[in-house]
C-alpha cells in the first residue's frame, strides 16, 4: 500500500519519473506495486 501512495505522489509531482517506474514494473511483472489508477487512466487516454 505504501508504494501505492508514493507512486501516487510521483505521478503527481514528476511525470517522466513516473513512467519509468510504471515501466520497470511492467518490465519486472511487480503487479503489485504498479499504480493501477494511473496507469489505467493512460491507456484509456491513449485510446481518445
Amino acid at each position: 500500500m505504501i508504494s501505492k501512495l508514493l507512486s501516487q505522489t510521483l505521478y503527481e509531482q514528476d511525470y517522466p519519473q513516473w513512467l519509468e517506474t510504471t515501466l520497470e514494473q511492467l518490465q519486472a511483472q511487480d503487479i503489485e506495486n504498479l499504480d493501477w489508477e494511473h496507469l489505467i487512466e493512460e491507456i484509456a487516454t491513449l485510446g481518445n
